[in-house]
């Protein structure tokens, strides 16, 4: 990356920076404050700036409280009480629980989707005209149950998607209403039909009026393509079109988008061509399915990745276990990624990168169903899951969403790029390493933003730092020049086994390892802070703190790195200044910037930042290292220096 490309960025940041710009944004007129969400080209936009949801579903909306408080079993079996009172927790968990608090501040979510009954929004079907003991219909109860759910999602700023579902859930099967089952009442039809039109004008009328409710039409169709989209006569059904019932939600005065899903889970472009309607939000289901054997990105791209190119797409559902579904009455099993993909138990790995580097938004299931993206609701809240380390070992993607959210959170939707940088599938590292190869470049040649936003934050926040707080947990994830979790682990092997062994997610470990031992321990946190060498190099800081390195932090954040103090052996400012001309003429002599610039550009373009360590020449020359390290790997050989060679007296750079 040439220095040049800096200069815009030291423009960009003063820019931002300028009251005079705020004034602006708070004097917006009431239309743009009030825009809601809105689509432009491939973009979704909320209050017209760019929005990548990071939703979870909420499930235990989809049948009658009656039916789920009443419970009855179908003839001649016993009742299945466990479903019910989940689904009666589920509601008091949203409507009276922390569930929408735990959602936002624990998995950063800021989408709920409730997946909803049509039948019990149908007025002309038996669900909807059933009747309580106090004569009010179901149908009528279940949507102010249903806006009183949308309402508390609302006042907590979430984006709402509800879905039309039909009946489709195995266990809806063994819950009965007048001698049918839940299902029977709501029969899985495949595509959409007269009742979800009228379900979704029921939907229209009511919350029509909010810009940040979204209209899902029709939970994964399957299909004839022509029929689902334009609708028809099949096998003696008849099915209306999602070209009708998009239509028919604008005719109620729907304004925002209207998500459609893609049938089969693929977003075809017969589908994108002949809808009728550009306000349009697509969606895909794809749950790993069957894998592809000659692995590659071929059906993410047939799926929903082509389509991403053309129009605004989301995934609206997701998980993934490696759980084999066995096929019933002679059927095929399905389910079968695991076993039949050649990347195995790393799939739903690979599938979220794909995601993330496209930008597209994701939504989780399920928050209320035990055994999914949440470990047990009812129990352990809102712990996520997480895959083993073979197809053998059971397990569900949680952890992989949960750390897709706070990737997504970190960065900012406003500094997504639209340039797409594939990498390695498999590189061994976790989603959010700072070096990661599948890492996405920015279009105009502005700073390559990283998966775990630490360097962009170090350019952009650089001016910004108000100290480092040890009581405050996110003050670390800001602050990259003094820590990278993944140098943390790989620089102290003792921390790796003990991380490898812990229940808590690699970065996690690191986080806490590092405020609660780490620091107060002198230990590195980050190639360009070593406490035990800033306090050698600096007797000044030696003096005034001893072995503080709390207060040592604070300092070289808040002045020592201002004033060109040097805080490890991997970075010199005025060596780095000297070294490179281009520098000189686009930043000067300013050493914070200069350090930003090295964590940002210099580190992984093997820039040599100091007279005690050129990385690019180390990778080449000292013993093990070009073995034991891909290629142009810089940010390995700094920690492979730090841990092995240092202490082995190898030279760092030319002698």
């Amino acid at each position: 990356m040439e220095a040049h490309a800096l200069i815009a960025l030291v423009l960009l940041v003063v820019g931002c920076g300028d009251a005079g710009d705020m004034t602006n944004l708070d004097a917006q007129s009431d239309a743009v404050k009030k825009a809601g969400i809105t689509v432009s080209g491939r973009k979704v936009l909320r209050n017209n700036h760019r929005f990548i949801s990071r939703g979870v579903i909420f499930e235990g909306f989809q049948f009658p409280k009656d039916a789920m408080e009443a419970c009855e079993p179908a003839p001649g079996k016993e009742k299945d009480q466990d479903f019910c009172t989940r689904h009666l927790d589920a509601m008091e968990y949203l409507l009276h629980g922390d569930a929408l608090d735990r959602a936002k501040q624990n998995w950063k979510a800021n989408t709920v989707r409730f997946n909803v009954n049509q039948a019990l929004l149908d007025p002309t079907s038996a669900l909807h005209d059933k009747k309580d003991g106090n004569d009010k219909q179901w149908g009528v109860k279940y949507l102010q149950l249903l806006d009183d759910a949308v309402q508390a999602a609302r006042a907590k700023k979430f984006v709402v998607i509800i879905a039309l579902f039909s009946g489709r859930l195995d266990r809806a099967d063994k819950v009965y209403v007048d001698g049918k089952s839940l299902n029977q009442l709501n029969d899985d039809t495949g595509m959409a039909t007269a009742r979800t039109k009228r379900a979704m004008e029921t939907l229209a009328k009511r919350f029509k009026n909010d810009k940040e409710v979204l209209l899902e039409v029709f939970n994964e169709p399957y299909g004839k393509e022509p029929i689902y989209v334009n609708g028809g006569e099949k096998d003696g059904k008849t099915y209306v079109g999602m070209k009708q019932i998009v239509a028919a939600a604008r005719d109620e005065g729907v304004k925002t988008p209207i998500i459609v899903q893609g049938n089969g889970a693929y977003i075809t472009d017969y589908l994108i061509d002949h809808l009728g309607d550009d306000n349009i939000i697509y969606s895909s289901h794809w749950f790993l399915k069957d894998g592809d054997p000659q692995g590659g990105h071929s059906l993410f791209d047939k799926a929903f990745g082509n389509a991403a190119e053309r129009v605004p797409v989301i995934i609206t559902a997701w998980d993934a276990t490696p759980k084999i579904k066995e096929g019933k009455e002679g059927k095929p099993d399905t389910n079968t990624w695991c076993k039949n993909d050649k990347r195995g138990i790393k799939l739903p790995k690979v599938f979220i990168k794909y995601v993330r580097n496209r930008n597209l938004g994701l939504t989780g299931f399920a928050f209320d169903v035990p055994g999914s993206i949440t470990k047990d609701f009812q129990k352990l809240q809102d712990q996520p899951t997480s895959l083993g380390a073979t197809c053998e070992d059971s397990g569900h993607a949680g952890e992989l969403v949960k750390s897709l959210f706070e990737n997504y959170e970190n960065r900012g939707d406003d500094k997504a790029t639209e340039k797409t940088v594939e990498g390695p599938d498999d590189d061994g590292d976790a989603l959010d390493d700072t070096d990661d190869p599948d890492d996405i470049g920015n279009v105009d040649g502005s700073p390559t933003y990283d998966s775990d936003n630490d360097v962009w934050r170090a350019y952009y926040g650089a001016s910004t730092f108000k100290g480092l707080s040890p009581s405050d947990p996110e003050s670390m994830r800001l602050n990259p020049l003094v820590f990278d979790h993944k140098f943390y682990l790989q620089r102290y092997p003792d921390l790796a086994n003990a991380a490898a062994a812990s229940s808590m997610t690699n970065r996690d470990f690191a986080e806490k390892h590092w405020k609660d031992n780490g620091i107060a321990e002198g230990r590195m946190g980050s190639p360009t802070w070593d406490p035990i060498y800033y306090a050698a190099a600096h007797p000044d800081v030696a003096a005034a703190f001893g072995t503080s390195y709390y207060s040592m932090l604070n300092h070289f954040l808040n002045g020592g790195r201002q004033a060109g103090y040097r805080a490890s052996a991997a970075f010199d400012p005025a060596y780095y200044y000297n070294r490179y001309a281009d520098l000189q003429t686009a930043i000067g002599w300013n050493p914070a910037v200069l350090l930003d610039h090295f964590v940002l550009y210099g580190l992984n373009e093997g820039r040599q930042a100091s007279a005690e360590l050129a990385p690019a020449w180390y990778l080449g020359t000292s013993p093990g290292v070009e073995a034991s390290l891909e290629k142009a790997n810089y940010h390995g050989a700094i920690i492979h220096f730090f841990r092995d060679g240092q202490p082995a007296g190898w030279p760092g750079s030319h002698p």
